[in-house]
């Protein structure tokens, strides 16, 4: 089956590219504009800066000490301090 196919591939013509197009493909890789090395580095500096802060972000909330809620114990042991829910 395998050789059938490739036989058959084998016997197809080659395609064969309009004139001039491989000129117009060069013509089109000199127009092309370069990124410059500083420009690289100036977007590396500012994700490497970014990450820092959501860092010092997420270290900073997982230390704090929640001062205004006093949690779900506390909450659920006010409501049912006496047991008589219905009057």
């Amino acid at each position: 089956m395998e050789d059938k196919t490739y036989n058959h591939l084998r016997n197809l013509p080659r395609a064969v590219p309009p004139e001039g197009l491989f000129d117009k493909i060069e013509a089109k890789i000199g127009q092309a504009k370069v990124v410059a090395l500083a420009d690289w580095r100036q977007f590396a500096a500012a994700a490497v800066i970014l990450a820092a802060i959501n860092v010092a972000a997420i270290v900073q909330y997982s230390q704090a000490q929640p001062e205004t809620s006093p949690g779900m114990a506390a909450v659920e042991n006010t409501i049912i301090s006496d047991y008589e829910i219905y009057y």
